[in-house]
């Protein structure tokens, strides 16, 4: 095993506050235990990422579901290992502007896109803050359907994947993916999912979440094709939410790209927080072999 994974999974058992998306159990499980490494210090951990070769090319990629890759420590050192890969894509959540523009100097690309975060310390509160319609959709759908922890993953599988596919999209992830991030969570205590059944206990919508002590994060979800009028997704978000509260102080709705869905998110009264999308190539080739790499 490489000696700065060894070194960054001693130094991650004594770090409390540490991403979820930064745990080494959750880079086993996203990414398989070869496929990640780490830069590390004497001190503390700097910075974990999910590398892949193809095409004679080595690449530092996103890894499945995973929204941003954590940074706990900013400094030249980090920009110099960062170009050694012959392209990077990294999503840096919450980057300082000094570290924005040393990045621009040194040739990487620097753009942005948006999640968006609710304190979820008085639930009531949030509530309250919810848009009127998205509060009477919410308890219209109190009274036609019933919520499920933890049921059958197969069946949260299937419903998920059916907003990919009205969108004509593929599936980011593959049902075995899945089923090790779940089995992963469960051992560390950090995922939970929801399903909603209506009175014909037919699944209408669904939502996974993953957390740690600082933040709930809604991994993925979707809503059954035949569902879409029946509020389920309205249901499922607040029912996460009052989850969060109990294990997290915020709840993350990992954001969308697509506007009529980060519309919906706004309802819910959620403040918009950036992602930073850092890219690095040399060629529009290389940029036509990372989307390559990364199927």
């Amino acid at each position: 095993m490489n000696l700065s994974r060894n070194k960054y999974r001693e130094l991650a058992e004594k770090n409390n506050a540490l991403s979820i998306f930064a745990q080494p159990w959750w880079l086993d499980a996203v990414c398989g235990t070869d496929n990640w490494d780490a830069f590390a210090d004497e001190n503390k951990f700097v910075f974990a990422y999910h590398q892949k070769n193809k095409f004679f090319q080595t690449a530092l990629i996103p890894s499945v579901l995973t929204p941003f890759q954590a940074v706990a420590k900013y400094d030249a050192a980090l920009i110099h290992q960062l170009k050694q890969f012959d392209f990077v894509e990294l999503f840096w959540k919450e980057i300082d502007i000094t570290v924005q523009n040393e990045l621009l100097k040194n040739n990487f690309q620097v753009e942005f896109k948006h999640t968006r975060e609710l304190d979820v310390s008085d639930t009531e509160i949030v509530f309250k803050n919810f848009k009127p319609s998205l509060q009477r959709q919410i308890r219209k759908a109190e009274k036609n359907l019933t919520i499920k922890s933890n049921t059958d993953l197969e069946t949260f599988y299937n419903v998920s994947s059916q907003t990919f596919l009205q969108q004509k999209k593929t599936i980011p992830y593959s049902f075995e993916q899945l089923k090790k991030i779940d089995a992963a969570c469960k051992k560390n205590n950090a995922g939970t999912f929801l399903i909603a059944y209506n009175t014909a206990q037919e699944p209408c919508g669904a939502i996974y979440l993953v957390y740690d002590k600082t933040c709930c994060y809604y991994l993925v979800g979707g809503i059954a094709t035949q569902q879409k009028n029946s509020g389920a997704m309205c249901l499922l978000i607040w029912e996460a939410i009052q989850f969060a509260a109990t294990v997290s102080k915020r709840f993350d709705f990992y954001g969308s790209t697509i506007p009529s869905i980060d519309q919906f998110f706004s309802t819910f009264g959620a403040a918009k927080k950036e992602i930073a999308v850092i890219n690095r190539f040399k060629n529009p080739l290389q940029k036509w072999l990372i989307n390559k790499i990364k199927k």
